[in-house]
C-alpha cells in the first residue's frame, strides 16, 4: 500500500520589486527580439519572454499589486474595432 500524498504547501507571492523586476525584463527582452533576423533566435527570445510574463502574473495576482491589470475582454473589442477603417 502506498502512503498519502502529502499536499503542497501554499504558494507565496513574491515581492512587488521581484514582479517589477520581471515586468522589467520583459521590457528588455521585447526591445532585443528586433535586434535577432534568425527566426529560431527570436523564437527562443519569444520563449523566454512568455515564461518570465507567465510568472510575472501569477505573482502579481499572488501578491495582489496590479503591474499587470485585467484586461476586460469587452474594453479590448471596443478599442479594436475602433482602430478597424469603416
Amino acid at each position: 500500500m502506498t502512503p498519502p500524498l502529502k499536499p503542497l504547501p501554499a504558494r507565496t507571492g513574491a515581492s512587488l520589486e521581484t514582479v517589477e523586476a520581471l515586468h522589467d525584463l520583459v521590457e528588455v527582452l521585447s526591445v532585443l527580439l528586433l535586434e535577432f533576423p534568425d527566426a529560431i533566435d527570436k523564437a527562443t527570445v519569444r520563449d523566454a519572454m512568455q515564461q518570465l510574463l507567465d510568472l510575472a502574473l501569477v505573482h502579481d495576482a499572488l501578491g495582489g499589486y496590479g503591474v499587470y491589470p485585467a484586461i476586460d475582454a469587452e474594453e479590448v473589442a471596443e478599442t479594436t474595432a475602433a482602430e478597424v477603417p469603416a
